[in-house]
Protein backbone atom coordinates (compact mmCIF):
# COMPACT_ATOMS: atom_id res chain seq x y z
CA UNK A 1 0.00 0.00 0.00
CA UNK A 2 1.52 3.37 -0.91
CA UNK A 3 1.99 5.83 1.88
CA UNK A 4 1.03 9.50 1.65
CA UNK A 5 4.11 10.28 -0.48
CA UNK A 6 3.15 7.65 -3.06
CA UNK A 7 6.00 5.30 -2.11
CA UNK A 8 5.65 1.66 -1.17
CA UNK A 9 6.21 0.69 2.42
CA UNK A 10 8.87 -1.86 3.32
CA UNK A 11 6.31 -4.63 3.75
CA UNK A 12 4.72 -4.01 0.36
CA UNK A 13 8.10 -3.91 -1.39
CA UNK A 14 9.06 -7.20 0.28
CA UNK A 15 5.77 -8.75 -0.76
CA UNK A 16 6.34 -7.73 -4.38
CA UNK A 17 9.86 -9.24 -4.33
CA UNK A 18 8.49 -12.49 -2.88
CA UNK A 19 5.77 -12.66 -5.55
CA UNK A 20 8.32 -12.12 -8.33
CA UNK A 21 10.60 -14.82 -6.94
CA UNK A 22 7.67 -17.20 -6.53
CA UNK A 23 6.54 -16.62 -10.12
CA UNK A 24 10.03 -17.37 -11.46
CA UNK A 25 10.36 -20.47 -9.27
CA UNK A 26 7.03 -21.84 -10.47
CA UNK A 27 7.99 -21.22 -14.11
CA UNK A 28 11.31 -23.04 -13.68
CA UNK A 29 9.56 -25.94 -11.91
CA UNK A 30 7.26 -26.44 -14.90
CA UNK A 31 10.30 -26.43 -17.21
CA UNK A 32 12.08 -28.90 -14.92
CA UNK A 33 9.13 -31.29 -14.91
CA UNK A 34 8.94 -31.18 -18.71
CA UNK A 35 12.66 -31.99 -18.96
CA UNK A 36 12.27 -34.90 -16.54
CA UNK A 37 9.40 -36.32 -18.57
CA UNK A 38 11.50 -36.15 -21.76
CA UNK A 39 14.37 -37.94 -20.02
CA UNK A 40 12.07 -40.64 -18.65
CA UNK A 41 10.49 -41.22 -22.05
CA UNK A 42 13.85 -41.45 -23.82
CA UNK A 43 15.36 -44.89 -24.30
CA UNK A 44 13.40 -47.50 -22.42
CA UNK A 45 9.67 -47.65 -22.91
CA UNK A 46 8.57 -50.00 -20.14
CA UNK A 47 9.52 -50.68 -16.57
CA UNK A 48 10.70 -54.17 -17.51
CA UNK A 49 13.14 -52.69 -20.05
CA UNK A 50 14.53 -50.36 -17.39
CA UNK A 51 14.92 -53.18 -14.87
CA UNK A 52 16.66 -55.46 -17.37
CA UNK A 53 19.06 -52.65 -18.33
CA UNK A 54 19.95 -52.13 -14.67
CA UNK A 55 20.40 -55.87 -14.15
CA UNK A 56 22.83 -56.06 -17.06
CA UNK A 57 24.98 -53.42 -15.40
CA UNK A 58 24.67 -55.07 -12.01
CA UNK A 59 25.93 -58.39 -13.33
CA UNK A 60 28.78 -56.77 -15.27
CA UNK A 61 30.15 -54.76 -12.35
CA UNK A 62 31.74 -57.62 -10.32
CA UNK A 63 33.59 -58.89 -13.39
CA UNK A 64 34.84 -55.43 -14.30
CA UNK A 65 35.91 -54.75 -10.71
CA UNK A 66 37.76 -58.09 -10.52
CA UNK A 67 39.61 -57.42 -13.78
CA UNK A 68 40.54 -53.91 -12.65
CA UNK A 69 41.95 -55.22 -9.36
CA UNK A 70 43.91 -57.93 -11.20
CA UNK A 71 45.33 -55.31 -13.53
CA UNK A 72 46.42 -53.11 -10.63
CA UNK A 73 48.00 -56.02 -8.78
CA UNK A 74 49.79 -57.15 -11.94
CA UNK A 75 51.18 -53.68 -12.56
CA UNK A 76 52.38 -53.40 -8.96
CA UNK A 77 54.11 -56.81 -9.20
CA UNK A 78 55.80 -55.86 -12.46
CA UNK A 79 56.95 -52.53 -10.99
CA UNK A 80 58.37 -54.24 -7.89
CA UNK A 81 60.20 -56.93 -9.89
CA UNK A 82 62.00 -54.43 -12.13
Amino acid sequence: MPNLDGQLTGTDASLIRIEVKLDSALASQIDHEARLRRIEEHGTATLQDRVSALERWRYALPTAAFLAICSIVGNVIIAVLK
